[in-house]
C-alpha cells in the first residue's frame, strides 16, 4: 500500500511538473506572440507615416510642379509674342528695303535713259568739248568754254545756246531731276573790268547758262542753282595749254529726287 501511494504522489508531482513547464512556453509563446504583434503594429504605424510623407511630398511636388509649368507657359507665351512681334518688325523692314532698293534701282535707270539720250541728242558737238558720264548715281555733263564762251566772257554764244537747247529738252521731260550749274577756271588769274577774279567769272558763267535754262528754254528755277569753283576743282594740271584748256569748264550735274527715298526712310 505504501508503495502505492508513493506511486501515485510521484506521478502527480511529475504531471505538475510538465504541466508547469507547458503553461510556462505557452506564456513564453503568448509573449512572443504579443512582441510580434506589437512590431508588427509599429512597423505598420511606421509605413503609414513613411506613405503619408511620400504622399504629402508627391503632392508638393506636383503642386510646384504645376505652378512652374504654369510659369513656364507663361514665359513661352511672353517669348512667342516677342518673337512674332520682332518677325513683324523683320518683315516691315524688309518690305521697305526692297521698296527702297526698287525706288533706287527705277532712278538708275531713269539715270541711264536720261545719259543715252543726252548723247544722242549731242552726238554732233566733238569729244574734247562735251563729256557725259554717271558717277554714283548723278549724271556730270562737262561742257567746255570753246564750246560756250569766248575767253574771258559769261556771255553764251549760239553754238553754246543750241547746245543747252537739246539738254533743256530733256531736263523738260525729266522734271523731278535737281540740276546743278558749277563754273570752273583755270589758274591763271583774270581782272577785267567785268570780273575781277577767277571766282566773278566761275559764278558769272554758271549764272549765264542757268538763266538761259529757266528764262529761255523753260527749265524749272525751282530745281537748278548755280555756283562757281574758281581754279579750285580742275580736272587736269594747270601747266600746259591743253591742260588749262580742260580745267576752264562748265558742269551741269543731273541728280536724281531724293525726297521719296527720304520719306521711305522716314516712315518708321
Amino acid at each position: 500500500m505504501k508503495k502505492q501511494l508513493l506511486a501515485l504522489f510521484g506521478f502527480v508531482i511529475l504531471t505538475s511538473c510538465v504541466s508547469q513547464k507547458k503553461h510556462q512556453i505557452a506564456l513564453n509563446e503568448v509573449d512572443r506572440l504579443r512582441e510580434d504583434s506589437l512590431g508588427l503594429h509599429q512597423a505598420w504605424n511606421s509605413c503609414g507615416d513613411m506613405y503619408d510623407s511620400v504622399r504629402y511630398a508627391y503632392e508638393d511636388y506636383k503642386k510646384s510642379s504645376e505652378r512652374n509649368l504654369v510659369t513656364l507657359m507663361a514665359q513661352l507665351d511672353e517669348k512667342s509674342a516677342d518673337i512674332m512681334e520682332k518677325e513683324g518688325i523683320l518683315s516691315e523692314r524688309a518690305a521697305k528695303l526692297r521698296e527702297l532698293q526698287e525706288q533706287v534701282n527705277r532712278q538708275n535707270v531713269q539715270m541711264e535713259n536720261i545719259r543715252k539720250t543726252l548723247r544722242e541728242a549731242l552726238v554732233d558737238i566733238p569729244a574734247k568739248d562735251l563729256q557725259v558720264e554717271i558717277k554714283d548715281g548723278k549724271i556730270y555733263i562737262n561742257l567746255s568754254e570753246n564750246l560756250l564762251f569766248s575767253s574771258g566772257s559769261a556771255l553764251v554764244d549760239t553754238r553754246g545756246k543750241d547746245a543747252l537747247k537739246s539738254v533743256a529738252d530733256i531736263l523738260n521731260k525729266n522734271r523731278d531731276i535737281q540740276i546743278e550749274v558749277i563754273g570752273h577756271t583755270d589758274s591763271v588769274p583774270i581782272r577785267t573790268a567785268r570780273f575781277s577774279d577767277n571766282w566773278d567769272l566761275s559764278v558769272a558763267r554758271a549764272t549765264s547758262i542757268t538763266r538761259i535754262l529757266v528764262d529761255e528754254y523753260g527749265v524749272s528755277g525751282q530745281s537748278i542753282k548755280a555756283s562757281g569753283r574758281s581754279e579750285y576743282r580742275p580736272v587736269t594740271g594747270n601747266k600746259t595749254v591743253d591742260g588749262r584748256a580742260r580745267n576752264r569748264r562748265t558742269e551741269i550735274i543731273l541728280s536724281p529726287n531724293l525726297e521719296k527715298l527720304f520719306q521711305l526712310m522716314e516712315s518708321d
